[in-house]
């Protein structure tokens, strides 16, 4: 899983709106399709990096320089993707 080991660095640098294709097609292969839109379960969007930043009904899923943010611990493996069949 390439994308997954980008994911920290990516999201966590200062020019990351510009590279966020670097993980947006793993965000299309696995979660855009549930996460994108109005319908977007607690409001979280992946198909943006806006969406990313702005996070869910919960709070953040992804803080800079932050390797316990939610979404980079799903990423990894290390949490439970909610959802997956």
């Amino acid at each position: 899983m390439r994308g997954a080991a980008l994911a920290p660095a990516v999201l966590a640098t200062p020019g990351a709106a510009q590279d966020f294709d670097r993980v947006g097609a793993l965000f299309a292969d696995r979660s855009v399709v549930c996460h994108s839109g109005e319908d977007a379960p607690l409001g979280l969007r992946l198909d943006t990096h806006a969406g990313v930043l702005a996070g869910s009904e919960n709070g953040p899923v992804a803080m800079a320089g932050d390797p316990a943010s939610p979404l980079l611990q799903r990423l990894r493996g290390e949490a439970e993707i909610r959802g997956v069949v």
